[in-house]
């Protein structure tokens, strides 16, 4: 059963040849480099935009967190927000219901 464990396998590696490097290889690079300085053709890398997430505006406030502990778990809030999306049932609507006809 553990026959492989006690043999050593062979494996084929196929790896990339290098490119041989002749003069006619590097002249013909030198040729490209020179023909991009001259058309003014470079890679640069673009800047990427950060997106804008509001704390600029605030100029250095930090968003207000509630220090509130959740009545609901984690698990529930999933479950209502699925439920909304799937079946579209809101279940702190009808929650907000049922209390409004309590008070009354």
């Amino acid at each position: 059963t553990n026959s492989l464990l006690e043999a050593t396998p062979e494996f084929e590696v196929a790896n990339k040849m290098a490119p041989i490097i002749t003069v006619e290889h590097t002249e013909n690079i030198e040729e490209m480099i020179k023909k991009r300085v001259i058309d003014e053709d470079w890679d640069d890398v673009v800047p990427r935009e950060l997106p804008d997430i509001g704390l600029g505006k605030r100029k250095g406030e930090l968003p207000e967190v509630s220090q509130e502990k959740s009545k609901l778990g984690l698990g529930e809030l999933y479950e209502r927000e699925y439920l909304k999306k799937v079946a579209g049932y809101d279940k702190d609507a009808v929650e907000r219901e049922t209390e409004e006809d309590k008070v009354k």
